[in-house]
């Protein structure tokens, strides 16, 4: 019997790309919410009774806007929570007692980002517990890792961090938002310099997850950059690839910005995910940001 591998969340920005380039997609299982609904035990359960062929789970199905779970913050009946904790939690009762190997994506905003315990992170840095220094996305994310590392020995966690992207139509990335922005107004919105964080290119997800899927790995690994950087030097690097100018680039400062917002969580300072160790295991090796940026808008 020929292995299934079940891609959750497979219509999003990193699922379709990875669907789009495994060699062996007929082995790909990508329900619709018809007949696979996360947030519902019974749903899940009858998609793998029905499917015993399942060898690996690829789990990047979850809530990811920000701004609209943080007006759903505490509510466990929220979508947000209900998808990234209820619904992880239905897939690993379904994983734990079967040999199915797990990768779940999860993300930088598992950490807070704040100068009492500043990034940039490394695979093995604590997650934090405490709900009121996350975003409520954050918060969830955290507690769907706790539920698959006090589960699942031989999962893999993999954290992303800002996932770019040259085409998806669904959703503007990090790099795709201030082009249209630009384009639409002909001004672009003041960018910080004192906000550390890094990018991930899609495609760079992709060799990870397949690298995973083919030596089985257990643990926490990282996908990101290799370079730490600020936002004003990504969007001066990305608006002198596609308009040969950053002019239009104005500084601006999350310090100063953060004074006037009643919540400070949702804005991480001192971010970034460290890629060395994640490189070392996998044999993998990321690109800095510059070179990113040159392969998705560099001038031909």
């Amino acid at each position: 019997m020929i292995e299934k591998i079940l891609v959750t969340g497979a219509s999003g920005m990193v699922g379709s790309r990875f669907v789009e380039t495994y060699k062996d997609r007929e082995n790909l299982l990508t329900p619709d919410l018809d007949v696979f609904e996360l947030t519902r035990p019974e749903s899940v359960a009858a998609y793998f009774a029905d499917h015993p062929d399942i060898g690996a789970v690829i789990h990047l199905a979850a809530f990811t806007n920000v701004s609209e779970g943080q007006k759903q913050k505490g509510d466990k009946v929220s979508l947000c929570y209900q998808l990234n904790v209820v619904g992880t939690q239905n897939l690993v009762d379904q994983i734990k007692d079967r040999d199915i190997y797990l990768i779940h994506i999860s993300t930088d905003m598992v950490f807070p980002g704040d100068v009492a315990d500043p990034g940039p992170y490394a695979e093995d840095h604590l997650v934090e517990a405490d709900v009121n220094r996350l975003t409520w996305y954050g918060y969830t994310k955290a507690l769907a890792e706790r539920i698959i590392t006090s589960t699942l020995p031989s999962a893999a966690i993999l954290r992303l961090i800002y996932p770019v992207v040259a085409n998806y139509d669904l959703k503007l990335d990090y790099l795709r938002a201030p082009l249209a922005y630009f384009e639409k107004n002909q001004t672009v919105y003041p960018i910080f310099t004192d906000q550390q964080m890094n990018i991930t290119p899609v495609d760079e997800i992709c060799l990870c997850l397949k690298e995973l899927l083919a030596r089985r790995l257990s643990g926490i690994f990282h996908a990101g950059s290799s370079d730490i950087t600020t936002p004003y030097e990504i969007m001066v690097r990305l608006f002198d690839a596609v308009y040969g100018r950053h002019d239009m680039i104005k500084a601006g400062s999350l310090t100063e910005f953060l004074k006037a917002q009643t919540d400070p969580t949702r804005y991480s300072k001192f971010g970034g995910l460290l890629v060395e160790k994640t490189e070392k295991v996998l044999g993998l090796k990321y690109s800095a940001t510059e070179k990113i940026i040159a392969k998705l808008y560099g001038r031909k």
